[in-house]
């Protein structure tokens, strides 16, 4: 009578560990439901959120971009003057003082000259 009292013991353990399991699968598949759905409905957010977003990033491209390129086309519009302005005054300068200039320039080809001769020679 112990032997089946035993037995009896065991089998309702097992059974009770076998519900057990079953209930804990069950709420494992609900759970698992769950957390698709959590992320579909977070996925369908994001997606809705970017859909909303990407033409207000192309407009800020598509700004910063145009303002990139007007930058770039006053600064090349500012060197231009600078060197104009550069030009002209060593023009006027040449014009004032063309004797220095003469010097300046009979210098320099005469550097030039003789490094190229010594090289030539070497």
């Amino acid at each position: 009578m112990a032997a089946e009292t035993m037995s009896q013991i065991k089998r309702e353990r097992m059974n009770s560990i076998g519900h057990a399991l079953e209930v804990l699968d069950a709420a494992a598949d609900e759970s698992a439901d769950e957390i698709r759905e959590m992320v579909d409905h977070d996925y369908q957010r994001v997606r809705r959120l970017l859909t909303r977003t990407t033409p207000k990033v192309q407009d800020a491209v598509s700004e910063i971009k145009s303002s990139a390129v007007e930058s770039a086309s006053r600064a090349s519009e500012r060197a231009a003057e600078l060197a104009r302005q550069a030009a002209q005054r060593v023009d006027e300068s040449a014009h004032e003082n063309p004797w220095v200039f003469m010097g300046v320039t009979a210098g320099l080809s005469a550097f030039l000259g003789y490094l190229l001769a010594s090289k030539m020679r070497s």
